[in-house]
């Protein structure tokens, strides 16, 4: 304002030029912005960027693991199935024999008809010293599961083409061994 230079008056008029310039609120905001993306994919994005979860599916797996669940929980609610039966009930289902999981150190405990979803399935209940396994068996049940489902600690894998179920707590030991086990027993029985 005065007649007296002010030192670095052509600095400071540089400085509140780039301020005032749209490219240093367009920098300064520019991190802000990939931050709010980055957050905004995070939550939203697994939504928009996978297919939608089969309702159906999802109510099966439900079921599937509340059976399994009612075994380690209280007893059968349905009878225990005698082994006569049992070979009748798996002939009708498509298996030959009852799958044999002694080779990874699970025997049978028993088999029970349950209905997860009003399907008839052929519960079958297998177990070592501490752990359980359960083979679902059905010829009635024509929906697939789409891979492993894992579900309030379970783990629910489809045995190949069948309508075979195999449902297990996550925490199984040599879960692998018994899959493949499992998928050679159903197909070699099938």
């Amino acid at each position: 304002a005065g007649n007296t230079p002010i030192p670095g008056i052509e600095d400071l008029r540089a400085t509140i030029a780039w301020r005032l310039s749209p490219w240093f609120w367009v920098r300064r905001w520019r991190g802000v912005g990939a931050t709010i993306a980055a957050l905004l994919f995070l939550v939203i994005g697994r939504q928009l960027f996978s297919a939608p979860s089969d309702p159906e599916a999802t109510a099966f797996s439900d079921a599937l693991i509340g059976e399994m669940q009612l075994n380690t929980t209280q007893p059968f609610s349905q009878a225990w199935l005698d082994p006569q039966n049992l070979q009748d009930i798996l002939k009708q289902e498509g298996l030959a024999e009852i799958p044999n999981l002694a080779p990874v150190g699970f025997h049978l405990e028993g088999a029970r008809i349950c209905y997860p979803l009003s399907h008839l399935f052929i519960q079958l209940v297998y177990r070592n010293r501490n752990e359980e396994v359960t083979l679902f068996v059905s010829r009635r049940w024509s929906r697939s599961l789409s891979g492993i489902t894992k579900h309030e600690g379970f783990t629910i894998v489809p045995l190949g083409m069948r309508a075979v179920f195999l449902v297990t707590k996550e925490s199984l030991t040599n879960f692998t061994d018994t899959r493949e086990l499992a998928e050679e027993e159903v197909s070699a029985l099938s």
